[in-house]
């Protein structure tokens, strides 16, 4: 009889060991309700998003630049400036409507015409092909000549420039001395501050075509102003053996 009880001991493990086996032999699948509720990553739909750029679409559109009002002034900060540089530059700008550069060239030599000259105006630009003279320049409403007119905010732009190349600083007084007459150069002459129109000798040399440049570059925006600075200094412009 316990032969019999092992016997049957042994047949109930045998059977359970059978189970366990296919138990662990079955794939594990997941219930249809969830892979229907999550559908797979290549069935979802690529959608482009509607601020992403296309070839017809450009990335961003730049915003409108602002008008630039030629009558406004650039700012000037006269801090911690000489004391002569600073008042000269508060007297330009306050006095800006009676604003001229004159730039001529000239040598010290027998020439019929060495001199080439350009006087760039604040002047109403209407009227700057009103009352001309024999000499094919045009005159502001004081009577003065000029070759170009230029607007009040390039006038502060060259007054700023003036002021950064020391100009405002060195520039002599012409009502107090005569400027000398050098073999070869450039008489720079700035008015606009009532009695003391201002003036500098520029050498005939590389660094004085640099400052001269520098100016230039002021006059992009206008034709006729940028015209006759070129022609004013053309002469030392084409020169290729220039002086340092």
């Amino acid at each position: 009889m316990k032969l019999g009880f092992l016997t049957i001991c042994g047949m109930l493990l045998l059977t359970m060991g059978v189970v366990h086996a296919q138990e662990a032999a079955k794939p594990t699948t997941r219930p249809a309700s969830v892979s229907a509720s999550r559908p797979a990553a290549a069935s979802q739909p690529t959608s482009v998003p509607a601020t992403r750029p296309t070839a017809s679409q450009p990335a961003s559109v730049p915003a409108s630049q602002p008008a630039v009002d030629e009558n406004e002034l650039v700012e000037i900060d006269v801090k911690d400036l000489p004391v002569i540089a600073a008042l000269r530059t508060a007297r330009l700008l306050k006095n800006v409507d009676q604003f001229t550069l004159s730039i001529a060239f000239f040598a010290n030599t027998r020439e019929t015409n060495p001199r080439e000259t350009a006087v760039l105006a604040v002047t109403v630009a209407d009227k700057a092909e009103d009352g001309r003279d024999g000499g094919g320049r045009g005159r502001d409403e004081q009577g003065n000549k000029f070759t170009a007119a230029i607007t009040r905010r390039t006038a502060s732009l060259i007054v700023r420039q003036l002021l950064w190349d020391g100009f405002l600083e060195k520039a002599e007084n012409l009502q107090r001395q005569r400027p000398p007459a050098p073999d070869a150069g450039y008489l720079l002459v700035v008015t606009g501050m009532g009695t003391a129109d201002l003036y500098e000798v520029l050498p005939y040399n590389a660094a004085t075509l640099e400052r001269l440049k520098e100016l230039r570059k002021l006059l992009d925006e206008n034709e006729k102003a940028a015209a006759a600075f070129d022609k004013a200094i053309e002469k030392i412009a084409n020169d290729k053996q220039l002086p340092e």
